[in-house]
């Protein structure tokens, strides 16, 4: 979760700046100081709890797929120790 809420506002910056109206912005910190003018510091947070459901979603598969994988490389190769 945190790094969702370090990296969320660069995203959002990087977002915008690939988007239709990205020719209005010359560079990063530009784009960065009109989000905040126009839609306070929370703009810099759009899209913050979809992105966390995404991330601990991909958390939870890798610790289950790591578990899966770990104990089928054990069974098919007792003697060597993957961790």
């Amino acid at each position: 979760m945190g790094s969702v809420l370090v990296n969320t506002p660069m995203d959002v910056v990087k977002t915008v700046m690939q988007g239709l109206d990205a020719k209005k912005y010359g560079n990063f910190a530009n784009c960065f100081l009109h989000i905040v003018k126009t839609e306070g510091i929370m703009g810099l947070y759009k899209g913050t709890v979809a992105r966390a459901s995404r991330v601990v979603a991909d958390v939870a598969i890798t610790f289950f797929l790591y578990d899966i994988i770990h104990e089928l490389l054990n069974s098919t190769w007792p003697e060597k120790h993957w961790e």
